[in-house]
């Protein structure tokens, strides 16, 4: 299973956070760290760290991804209504008992309308995060599965928006 990864600028062909992929660190301009926000990070083969981004990481994790740490010790820290409205969007989390949830949400169709900041952070404490990390929103939100390679998704099984229909064919290419 993946997910999209973080936020991006497309048109500087950069992310918005920080990433650091394979050892690598690609920093957009003006943007060397963004120590308080939320992070994913981890080494293949072995469980993520889900939470706040800290220093430590760097030296720990070969892979960090950042973003909006929209949960924190079981509960939401995001007001249910942020003002920037419904969209898509993909997030992780981990729960007490060490469970990764990788959570993508559709939106900005009839068939789905998405989520707000307060409403997804609320909902993945409801299913048990005590924390989690919104790394993505928009409409390249999306959840791939390799098992469903066959069945004339490519993989995509959530509704990429991008292309303004409820389908598995709107993911950027």
């Amino acid at each position: 299973a993946a997910t999209n990864g973080t936020y991006f600028m497309v048109r500087e062909s950069l992310p918005y956070f920080p990433l650091k992929i394979n050892g690598v660190t690609r920093n957009p301009p003006g943007k060397s760290s963004n120590r308080g926000c939320g992070a994913i990070a981890f080494n293949f083969g072995s469980a993520p760290y889900i939470g706040a981004n800290l220093d430590s990481l760097d030296a720990q994790y070969a892979n960090i991804i950042q973003g909006d740490h929209i949960v924190s010790q079981g509960k939401s820290n995001q007001p249910m209504l942020d003002g920037k409205g419904k969209a898509p969007h993909t997030a992780w989390g981990v729960t007490k008992s060490g469970w990764t949830i990788m959570l993508v949400v559709d939106g900005r169709t009839a068939e789905s309308g998405g989520m707000n900041y307060g409403e997804l952070a609320d909902y993945l404490a409801k299913i048990g995060c005590v924390e989690a990390v919104s790394i993505d929103g928009g409409g390249s939100s999306a959840f791939y599965l390799s098992t469903q390679q066959q069945n004339g998704f490519n993989g995509i099984v959530s509704h990429p928006s991008d292309n303004l229909r409820f389908d598995h064919g709107g993911e950027r290419s």
